[in-house]
């Protein structure tokens, strides 16, 4: 069995972290994946609700 690093090392170094505009992307990639839900459910799920609730108070 072998030993696995949890950074990968490079001539005894360890890498770097990724500068900020890189660190910034890999935290937004995933919302940006879900966003396209969010917005069709607040489309066609919470307009509907919100404007039914508001119709529910007029004669």
């Amino acid at each position: 069995m072998t030993s696995a690093t949890l950074s990968p090392v490079r001539d005894g170094h360890r890498a770097s972290p990724p500068p900020p505009r890189a660190r910034r992307r890999l935290f937004l990639t995933p919302y940006l994946f879900v966003a396209p839900f969010y917005v069709v459910f607040a489309a066609f799920g919470l307009y509907p609700l919100v404007f039914a609730f508001q119709l529910s108070f007029t004669d």
